[in-house]
């Protein structure tokens, strides 16, 4: 293409008979506002010996060059992504480009499209570039007779019949489509296509959906589609919790461990506190915390007396910044420890409790 460019532009040489070639380069420049790259077929050998030595013996049959000003080459997934750096509106797609590992992802993903990039996007006039090879390599045809010799559309084979309404398929030899065959081929395709799209969309919907429970005034988390809200909730100044306090005969404060509150991890039993006082059971929790205090003879729970399950609400950059005291608290159950000689029996556990 012969246009008028500016100096800053660059050189793209790619493969003149893809149609799915021509459809992304020309979104590419609606998107971008304006002209800002030369298109140049590399089919055009002569062409492209003559204005880019550089590439006399490159590949240009599996990827996209970009040359610019310069003469510094990009190719393949390079090559786009330096394409987008010409236009200011085409700089959103850069983050896409630039995210961790996209540069090995891309790679293969450019690698499949261009394989396959002659199934995207055929046309019925120009059937033949749909699926084969380009014409630097020619669509070839193994006629009965011909021995292999290879034919292009519209040529003759020896014995004079004209291949133009035959449509040569990549497969085993003598697969001869006609043009209903190829139509019908293409139809199953783009079936194939709709499909393949259509899960996709019902995949990203799935893993994006959660997303939405940011934003509702009581967002539900769940596995495996979870929104993850230890790291995306929006969280206050300020922060409640229920916890375990134990006073010896003086007063003197004592924060109780979770581990007398039950079995498991620090999130379980936590969990399970915040449901008992939720159900009005604080009190069965703060008997059954008691007495496995009770049977503690070393310090420091050998002087508690009373245990006090609570409620408290906390400063997030008092609290870390070392003013561990509590804005405010209220107490939801409190219970004397009773002191009694070490039993071996179980006690029920209240992490099982409804």
């Amino acid at each position: 293409m012969d246009e008028t460019l500016s100096k800053s532009s660059l050189d793209v040489i790619y493969d003149g008979q893809c149609h799915f070639c021509k459809r992304s380069l020309a979104l590419l420049r609606r998107l971008a506002g304006r002209l800002m790259f030369r298109l140049h077929d590399a089919n055009d050998d002569k062409l492209i010996r003559s204005n880019f030595p550089t590439l006399a013996d490159a590949n240009t049959n599996e990827a996209m060059f970009v040359v610019t000003t310069r003469g510094e080459v990009f190719r393949g997934f390079f090559a786009y992504r330096r394409i987008l750096w010409e236009s200011p509106r085409l700089y959103p797609l850069l983050p896409l480009f630039y995210a961790p590992g996209a540069a090995l992802l891309g790679q293969q993903i450019y690698a499949w499209v261009a394989r396959n990039r002659r199934y995207f996007g055929c046309s019925l006039d120009r059937a033949e570039q749909c699926g084969g090879p380009s014409t630097r390599e020619g669509t070839a045809a193994s006629m009965p007779g011909n021995s292999g010799v290879s034919l292009e559309r519209g040529e003759t084979s020896r014995g004079g019949g004209e291949v133009s309404g035959l449509i040569v398929q990549q497969g085993g030899e003598g697969d001869i489509l006609t043009n209903d065959q190829t139509l019908d081929r293409s139809k199953r395709v783009r079936l194939q296509k709709v499909f393949a799209a259509l899960s996709g969309c019902l995949l990203m919907g799935a893993v994006l959906m959660p997303i939405g429970q940011n934003w509702r005034p009581i967002p539900k988390d769940n596995f495996p589609l979870s929104y993850f809200p230890m790291f995306s909730e929006k969280r206050g100044a300020t922060y409640t919790v229920n916890y375990l306090v134990g006073l010896d005969g003086e007063g003197n404060r004592q924060l109780i461990p979770h581990e007398f509150a039950g079995k498991g991890g620090f999130n379980q039993t936590r969990r399970q506190i915040n449901k008992l006082e939720r159900e009005g059971k604080a009190g069965m929790l703060c008997r059954a915390v008691a007495g496995r205090v009770g049977r503690k003879a070393a310090a420091p729970y050998n002087g508690i007396v009373t245990i006090r399950v609570v409620t408290g609400r906390f400063r997030f950059a008092d609290y870390f910044a070392g003013k561990k005291a509590p804005l405010s608290e209220r107490v939801r159950a409190s219970c004397q420890v009773v002191r009694e000689e070490p039993i071996t029996e179980d006690e029920p556990s209240t992490e099982d409790e409804p």
